[in-house]
């Protein structure tokens, strides 16, 4: 974020009706107050459903024509796009660009740009087919897109989908085994991907490109906890000791030891690996080449971040609030290229936010104040970004393994709402995505949440 004179200052944001009228902006950060402007935009009033979407792309700025396009679940949990113009500041009109099969929180809509300039949208039917609808014209989201269903990945949840230097689409998720195989349990769902190379007009699903069942996960486990719930995956760009790569959190979940197949009753631990888009192969933060399968003992022996144990809060348990480590984590490198992965635990009374550090050959775990959203690395900076009483805050992490606080941006901000992800590539004033946190009693079909950007001018 610019630095600027000292003090704060207080914004007006247009005046037309698809803006949150005013906005606040103040930073702090080592002992000044830089003054700089802020923009904050509920572009779509009342018009989302309920969303469990992860922190993956799900708004691109596309530089060749200066537009930024968001998503979001519009009626009926339909997949909707909008476009900002940059030149024009102004906003398009939204667009559904695909047809949900049924309404249903998981079926999010997620985005990547493919090597043609196309855009990409992958969104769910939870536990069955994807779903994929292709722009009409690349680099934009105007016109008709194509609709269709990827049979490929036939049960499928939780798409995360980027596009490497190599020019071909991936797009991983979970696959639900018992609705393929009626002799799967319910707990039997491994990850594993689909893969473009002609800008997602056909694909192959990772079984066809390595002959393994599976990418990431297990059928094996004697706690019987082989669900993957990835957190985050992240392409990195090569640097000068690594290939281009994709960095991936996530935990496990399952009935339990000596507990019948339930789904997603208990979660344990955290791991964090690489995957190789050249190749396909995975591997340990430490290094260590996993081949194109990482099974079981691999994730427990060469990716684990924190074991917590025999799991203990189980969702069907009375007044259950927390599983012993949550679903959603995020995930990047430290300039030095060290993993770094927060997340957060229950100790049985409350919810604890932590952040583990990769020093070389261990993890080191720290407890931290904040909930952070995403992370975003600039030059030797690690910035994390979290909601908080007054807007985001930000904290970084510039060398060593511990967070301090940076700026903190307040805004005008909608009742219940806040920060969802970064926007990919993104271009000011349009930085984050916004949305509504309410969840509980939400209709997945009648739409009464809103959507949003927040940015700095």
């Amino acid at each position: 974020m610019p630095a600027g004179n000292t003090g704060s200052t207080v914004l007006n944001a247009q005046a037309d009706a698809t803006h949150f009228g005013q906005t606040n902006i103040e930073v702090r950060q080592l002992g000044s107050t830089p003054q700089v402007p802020g923009w904050v935009d509920v572009h779509r009033t009342g018009q989302a459903v309920r969303s469990a979407r992860r922190p993956t792309p799900s708004a691109i700025y596309l530089p060749a024509t200066q537009q930024t396009v968001v998503s979001w679940m519009g009626a009926m949990g339909h997949p909707f796009v909008r476009t900002y113009d940059h030149v024009a500041q102004a906003w398009s009109e939204p667009v559904q660009v695909g047809m949900n099969p049924y309404p249903d929180y998981h079926n999010y809509p997620v985005m990547a740009q493919a090597a043609d300039g196309h855009l990409l949208v992958a969104y769910g039917a939870h536990n069955t087919v994807l779903r994929m609808s292709r722009s009409a014209q690349p680099n934009s989201a105007a016109g008709p897109w194509e609709d269709v269903s990827i049979p490929e990945a036939p049960a499928a949840s939780y798409p995360f989908a980027f596009t490497s230097a190599t020019g071909r689409t991936f797009v991983f998720y979970r696959e639900t085994l018992s609705k393929l195989d009626p002799a799967r349990f319910t707990d039997d769902r491994p990850l594993r991907y689909v893969m473009t190379e002609d800008n997602g007009r056909t694909w192959k699903n990772s079984t066809t490109l390595t002959g393994q069942a599976f990418a990431l996960g297990s059928v094996d486990r004697t706690d019987q906890m082989n669900e993957i719930y990835l957190g985050q995956a992240r392409l990195l760009p090569p640097s000068a000791n690594k290939p281009e790569r994709v960095i991936m959190s996530w935990t496990i979940a399952g009935g339990g030891t000596g507990q019948s197949h339930l789904h997603d009753r208990y979660h344990r631990n955290m791991y964090v690996a690489y995957f190789r888009p050249a190749d396909l192969h995975f591997f340990s933060p430490a290094g260590k080449d996993l081949g194109t399968q990482l099974s079981n003992e691999e994730m427990e022996g060469d990716c684990k971040v924190l074991d917590t144990g025999e799991p203990k809060y189980a969702s069907d348990q009375p007044g259950w609030t927390y599983y012993d480590v949550g679903y959603f984590s995020v995930v990047h490198e430290k300039a030095d290229g060290s993993p770094v992965v927060l997340y957060t635990t229950f100790d049985g009374t409350t919810a604890v936010d932590r952040s583990s550090v990769w020093t070389g050959s261990s993890w080191v775990t720290a407890t931290v104040p904040f909930n952070p959203k995403d992370l975003e690395q600039r030059g030797s900076v690690l910035s994390a970004y979290a909601n908080d009483s007054a807007g985001i805050r930000e904290w970084n992490l510039v060398d060593g393994t511990q967070f301090v606080p940076g700026p903190r941006v307040t805004y005008n901000r909608p009742p219940g709402s806040g920060i969802e992800m970064l926007i990919q590539n993104y271009r000011q004033p349009l930085q984050f995505l916004t949305a509504s946190t309410a969840f509980s009693g939400v209709s997945d079909s009648t739409p009464s949440l809103d959507v949003g950007v927040v940015g700095i001018e």
